[in-house]
């Protein structure tokens, strides 16, 4: 124990501090290289509309058109290090949301299209990667109550 300024401190708690400060710079670069994964994401989907508006490129529409996934391969890159630099615990409870996420979507999606063979309308792919995100935080939710 150590006093500061009038205060008791436990050294413990000093290295509580350093932890959450340390987390909390960590947290913070993840989610600075994500923003600019996403800015760049939109960035680069509106200059390949323009484009695919604008010019007649032909041979060379389907490359503009996707160009706009690159920034999300290192989006890749930055959550599989947020993973990695993960305690146990909580690699483990994004591994209960993602298999979560993936078995539901999985379930609702070929349920759906079963459906579709009766009569139901075509929906079109775009659902599939909001379907995904709200199971992954739905079973990130559940999995993080069962740990508390």
């Amino acid at each position: 124990m150590r006093s500061n300024g009038g205060h008791v401190m436990n050294d413990d708690t000093n290295c509580d501090d350093d932890y959450i400060r340390e987390e909390v710079e960590k947290s913070t670069s993840y989610a600075v290289q994500l923003i600019v994964v996403m800015l760049t994401y939109l960035a680069m989907t509106f200059a390949s509309v323009w484009a695919l508006k604008t010019y007649d490129l032909v041979g060379f529409r389907t490359l503009v058109a996707v160009t706009p996934m690159l920034p999300m391969v290192y989006a890749i890159v930055v959550m599989i290090n947020k993973v990695r630099a993960m305690d146990e615990m909580q690699r483990q409870i994004q591994l209960e949301a993602v298999l979560f996420s993936c078995v539901t979507t999985g379930m609702i999606t070929g349920t759906y299209s079963l459906l579709e063979g009766v009569g139901y309308p075509v929906l079109g792919t775009e659902w599939v990667l909001p379907m995904l995100i709200i199971s992954y935080g739905l079973g990130g939710f559940v999995a993080r109550r069962r740990f508390k």
